[in-house]
């Protein structure tokens, strides 16, 4: 009887529930996360006081989180000092834990006895409470959390922390920044779990102003590999010198052998102490170009620049330079448009479609992504060689690209890969935007006789880096790798904490 068994394994499908990377809806993905972890175990013993104002809804009896009752009219500390438990988080009125949180945060502080502070990922109801938007966060990041408060709705904390700071009378943002500011390595942890609902709340940003290193701004480098196209290399350098405000830069072009004449007198009509080029006619190897053109130049940072790039506004290399002020900081990306104006790179995410891929590509400029993270600086796995500013100091302890394996692409990811596990942060800012006409000099990737090139070039990253299992902390583990767009998909388990 093929009907009844049609519906009996309608059934069956639904008791499993959604196939791992089926897209989900905010109420689906809801079930689907609390489904899972209904199957996980739960610590024993008191972990969390989560302070409120009003019984939230649907409070659980027992488990591993007390809830303690605030008077409005009295101080934070009154609350605080009631609470019981190792932890204290606390609860905006409208807002609840979701099935199972409770345990979930109970469970990853047992396993990290070193953790100062725990957010996690959190669900904006309607007026009805309904779910209508699932937010999904990275892992860690301080220059990110210098923005806005992306810890969110629900920030647990160590309770002798909380107090040792002041409390958290002085406001969400202010005592993660302490918080953040005084943890050890790996203290403060990101649970990739749903864990609060509730109605909307504007998070404020507060961009911090970057200004020039001590001792004033230091010399760059800019490095190009190019070959003809003059209209291209043309526009690229007239933005660098009639556009751009940086005080101390000097240009190095990279020609692997240019014949056209109009690109032959280009370069003449430039020559002078702050331009040089060198031409050697060779198949076009952008790695090998990148560091000949390092090691032609002689200042502590260079500028990787393509020369299909335009600058269109005046101080963006100051700001690219600013950024390097981060703890750590060895590589910083800027924002790429393409000539229409949307996006072409905002960062780029390891795993992504397997390999790695720009995210949010092909969206307006003014698209502001997760949270409103493309509004501000943050650390990112990778960004673009198009255009990456890079200490010298971690070019050179990294050994520069790799010309042999990645001769034309992903040379500018595994670059970035290997410099994040050297210990080297990456950052991403959008105040410094360019425009990108990409790959207009090289070609696309999708031609016929470049595809065989490409193939071994994908090969190549993941068999280094395993890019198809790469879990990216800039990215979400619940975000969909198939799209420039995530959007949360259904797992077949629950994804780990991170640090």
């Amino acid at each position: 009887m093929p009907h009844i068994s049609g519906v009996l394994n309608a059934l069956a499908r639904l008791a499993r529930g959604p196939r791992a990377g089926e897209r989900l809806d905010p109420a689906r993905f809801l079930a689907h996360a609390a489904r899972l972890a209904a199957k996980a175990p739960a610590p024993a013993g008191l972990w969390l006081s989560v302070i409120a104002e009003a019984p939230p809804a649907g409070w659980p009896k027992g488990g591993p989180a007390e809830l303690v009752l605030r008077d409005p009219r009295a101080p934070w500390c009154e609350a605080r000092s009631r609470a019981r438990a190792p932890f204290v988080a606390r609860l905006d009125p409208g807002g609840r834990l979701t099935p199972h949180a409770a345990q979930r945060i109970a469970a990853t502080l047992a396993a990290h006895p070193e953790a100062e502070a725990l957010y996690t990922d959190e669900v904006i109801a309607d007026a009805r409470g309904r779910p209508r938007e699932i937010v999904l966060k990275p892992a860690f990041d301080p220059v990110l959390l210098q923005a806005f408060d992306y810890f969110g709705r629900l920030a647990v904390y160590r309770r002798e922390r909380v107090a040792a700071l002041g409390g958290f009378g002085q406001g969400d943002h202010e005592l993660a920044l302490r918080v953040a500011a005084e943890a050890a390595p790996g203290a403060i942890l990101h649970l990739p779990y749903p864990a609060y609902i509730g109605p909307p709340r504007a998070s404020p940003f507060a961009i911090p102003a970057l200004g020039p290193p001590p001792g004033g701004w230091p010399r760059v480098n800019v490095v190009i590999p190019s070959r003809d196209a003059p209209e291209l290399i043309g526009a690229a350098l007239a933005s660098l010198f009639e556009r751009t405000d940086y005080p101390d830069f000097d240009v190095t072009v990279v020609d692997n052998g240019s014949t056209d004449p109009a690109t032959l007198a280009l370069y003449r009509s430039y020559a002078g102490p702050r331009f040089r080029v060198e031409i050697r006619p060779a198949p076009f190897n952008f790695s090998r170009a990148v560091n000949r053109g390092v090691a032609l130049s002689q200042g502590p940072f260079v500028l990787l620049l393509n020369n299909d790039i335009e600058a269109i506004e005046p101080g963006w290399l100051k700001e690219m330079v600013a950024c390097l002020a981060y703890p750590n900081t060895g590589i910083v990306g800027a924002k790429l448009l393409y000539p229409d104006r949307t996006l072409q790179h905002a960062g780029v995410i390891a795993g992504l479609g397997g390999y790695a891929g720009h995210w949010h590509v092909g969206r307006p400029e003014s698209e502001p992504g997760p949270q409103g993270r493309l509004a501000a600086r943050q650390s990112l796995s990778v960004v673009t060689g198009a255009c990456m500013l890079v200490s010298r100091a971690c070019f050179e302890a990294l050994g520069g690209f790799d010309e042999e394996t990645f001769p034309v692409a992903y040379n500018d990811v595994d670059f970035c890969l290997r410099a994040g596990r050297a210990g080297w942060r990456a950052v991403w800012t959008p105040f410094a935007r360019l425009v990108h006409h990409e790959s207009a000099s090289r070609g696309s990737d999708e031609t016929p006789e470049n595809r065989a090139r490409f193939a071994r070039d994908k090969a190549a990253l993941q068999a280094r880096h395993a890019t198809d299992a790469y879990e990216d902390r800039a990215y979400n583990p619940w975000a969909s790798r198939s799209h420039s767009d995530p959007w949360p998909m259904a797992r077949a388990s629950l994804p780990p904490p991170r640090a």
